[in-house]
């Protein structure tokens, strides 16, 4: 699972949210990939997940889903800058997770 959001940031969202031409050109694929982040924080604290009845974690994981979110609304509202930043905001919930989670 974690494998996947790394590649959905990294080879994705992080290159396509990196220039106006970039975003012009993914939008959809950006968009796909923020629906995609924002469904699989909420199976991240499902039960039975690992750390899923962590309340840190779920916090974590909440702070994914409002950037994701963030991201999809920036791609529907055509709007380069916010999606920019909201990715950045995207790698920067996860970066606080792994400092935790990960050591």
């Amino acid at each position: 699972l974690m494998q996947r959001f790394t590649i959905s940031y990294e080879e994705g969202m992080a290159k396509w949210a990196s220039s106006q031409t970039n975003f012009n050109k993914h939008k959809l694929e950006l968009e796909r990939e923020a629906e995609l982040l924002m469904m699989l924080s909420r199976v991240l604290v499902q039960d039975g997940m690992e750390d899923g009845d962590d309340e840190d974690y779920a916090a974590y994981s909440n702070q994914l889903e409002k950037a994701a979110r963030e991201v999809l609304q920036s791609v529907l509202d055509k709007d380069y800058q916010a999606a920019r930043k909201a990715t950045s905001d995207v790698g920067q919930a996860c970066v606080a997770c792994h400092e935790d989670y990960r050591g």
